[in-house]
């Protein structure tokens, strides 16, 4: 069990750097489209316990950076050839957000192309094939889009199923969806200027893998 133990080790120790390092003093658009209340606990910097994530989970978001580490190497060595620019991780802010997208990709013709990309497994890929990105997904990208100095003129999200490698690329149009990500952040910075919670609005999913789930008392476990 040594090699179990070590890789658990170094995926909790990771974790929790990670998230002393991580700034909440703003709300961060990797939380786009949770559920409200979650969102402005985080900002307020309501404590949690950080441990309370299961090593399988841990492993899996490990795996997930190296993944995108991945792509982004195999892109970043295009540039020139497939390809006339290449942006990875760039670092978005305003006065309410703070994030960083995923890839920013210059084209031969002249277009810009924002992607997303997300690391799923074998289940989740397949779903996503017949019924399409999720919609905290694609809040995510409109949020990228609406901070980006210049608006792309595309955006995708690319389901990368970590089993078998397969890529899957969902096109998002943001002209419309960008109308109720608007609206939904809008709801978060009202309530931030005047100190008062939202109220909690999770998808059926969120409050399982929420971390104050043990502590909040509209936790449907």
């Amino acid at each position: 069990m040594i090699i179990t133990h070590i890789l658990d080790h170094h995926c909790e120790t990771r974790q929790r750097e990670e998230g002393l390092a991580r700034d909440n003093s703003k709300y961060r658009v990797s939380d786009a489209g949770k559920c409200r209340l979650m969102r402005y606990w985080k900002r307020q910097g309501k404590d949690y316990d950080p441990g309370d994530v299961p090593p399988l989970v841990r492993r899996t978001m490990q795996a997930g950076i190296l993944l995108h580490t991945w792509v982004e190497d195999v892109l970043k060595m295009s540039v020139g050839h497939q390809l006339a620019g290449f942006e990875a991780e760039g670092e978005l802010e305003d006065e309410h957000r703070l994030g960083h997208f995923d890839l920013l990709l210059h084209l031969k013709d002249g277009s810009t192309l924002l992607a997303d990309v997300k690391t799923v497994k074998d289940k989740q890929f397949y779903w996503k094939q017949k019924n399409g990105a999720d919609t905290q997904h694609i809040y995510q990208v409109c949020s990228y889009a609406d901070m980006l100095p210049k608006l792309p003129d595309r955006a995708v999200i690319c389901y990368l199923n970590r089993d078998n490698m397969e890529l899957l690329e969902e096109p998002v149009d943001f002209s419309s969806w960008n109308v109720d990500n608007r609206q939904d952040w809008q709801i978060l910075f009202d309530r931030w200027e005047n100190q008062q919670e939202p109220e909690p609005n999770p998808d059926s999913w969120e409050c399982k893998y929420c971390i104050y789930k043990h502590t909040c008392e509209h936790a449907n476990l």
